[in-house]
C-alpha cells in the first residue's frame, strides 16, 4: 500500500492520492474542524463514524490530550490504510470493521474504489453523480477561478465513479458499542456517512442521549424529508445546534452540523 509524506510530515497510507490531498487540506491546512473551539478533557471517548483512512482521527490525536478514538470503517481498502495510518497510536484508537446504523445486523454497502469518501449504505447513483461534480467543479474553481467544461466534467465523474462495487457489510448502533466496549460517555460523535446520517441517528438508544456532548456531522440534502428533522430532532436532546456550508462544498448540496451539549442552569 503506498504511503505519502504530507506537508506537515505526517506518513499517511493511503488508498487514492488525490483523496489524501483533499482530506489532509480540508482538515489540516483549512482547518475546518477548528472552528468549533472544541476542548475536550484529557482521555475523552470519540466516535470516528465514517472513518475512511483515519485522517480526521490522526488530527484528534494531535489536537487533543490523549482521547480514545473508536474508528468505524466498512470498507476492506479504507480499513487496511486506517489500520496502519492509527497503528503507532496503539491502544489509544480501536479500528471497528462496521458501518454503523439504525439496527445490528448486515446491509448493503456500495463502495466506489476510484471516489472512496463518498461510498455509503444508501446508494443512489445520480445523487452521486451530482456531489462528485459539485465537489470537483469547486475545487477547481477555487484554484483556477474558471468552471470545467461540462463535457469535461461529466468524463471526470464518469472515471470517479466507474467499477463501483456492493458487498454485504456488518452493521453495528452508536447504542450497541456503547454497551459492547463499556463506554460510559462520548465527548465527540464525529459522523461523516455519506447521506446515512438519519440512520446512526437512529441508532441512539434514548438511554444514552444524555451521555453524548458534541455532533459533529457532514450531512446531506438539508431539506430533504428525513434529513431536515436532524437538526431538530437534536436539538430536542438539549443541544445547540448550528448549520453551515463549507467553502469547498458551496456548490453541493452537503452541509455541516455542529452540537454543542446545553449547560445545565
Amino acid at each position: 500500500m503506498n504511503q505519502m509524506v504530507m506537508p506537515n510530515g505526517l506518513k499517511v497510507f493511503e488508498v487514492n492520492r488525490h483523496e489524501t490531498k483533499f482530506l489532509y487540506k480540508e482538515i489540516f491546512v483549512d482547518r475546518v474542524y477548528d472552528r468549533h473551539d472544541l476542548a475536550l478533557n484529557p482521555g475523552a471517548v470519540i466516535f470516528d463514524i465514517g472513518a475512511n483512512i483515519g485522517m480526521f482521527a490522526l488530527y484528534a490525536s494531535m489536537k487533543f490530550d490523549s482521547p480514545k478514538i473508536y474508528c468505524f470503517e466498512p470498507a476492506p481498502n479504507c480499513r487496511e490504510a486506517l489500520a496502519l495510518n492509527v497503528a503507532p497510536l496503539g491502544d489509544s484508537v480501536k479500528v471497528i470493521g462496521a458501518a454503523v446504523g439504525a439496527e445490528t445486523g448486515e446491509a448493503d454497502f456500495t463502495y466506489y474504489p476510484n471516489n472512496t469518501i463518498i461510498s455509503s449504505l444508501v446508494a443512489d447513483l445520480d445523487r452521486d453523480r451530482r456531489a462528485v461534480a459539485a465537489s470537483l467543479q469547486s475545487e477547481y474553481e477555487q484554484r483556477s477561478g474558471e468552471r470545467i467544461e461540462e463535457r469535461f466534467l461529466e468524463a471526470l465523474v464518469d472515471k470517479k465513479l466507474e467499477n463501483g462495487v456492493t458487498f454485504k457489510c456488518p452493521i453495528t448502533t452508536v447504542s450497541a458499542t456503547m454497551d459492547l466496549e463499556k463506554v460510559s460517555r462520548i465527548a465527540l460523535a464525529k459522523i461523516d456517512v455519506e447521506c446515512a446520517e438519519k440512520m446512526v441517528i437512529d441508532g441512539i438508544e434514548d438511554r444514552h442521549w444524555d451521555k453524548i456532548d458534541h455532533f459533529l456531522m457532514e450531512i446531506h440534502e438539508l431539506e430533504a424529508d428525513g434529513l431536515r428533522d436532524i437538526r431538530d430532532r437534536i436539538a430536542s436532546r438539549n443541544f445547540d445546534v448550528e448549520i453551515f456550508r463549507a467553502p469547498n462544498l458551496a456548490e453541493s448540496e452537503i452541509y455541516e452540523l455542529f452540537a454543542k451539549r446545553r449547560q445545565q442552569p
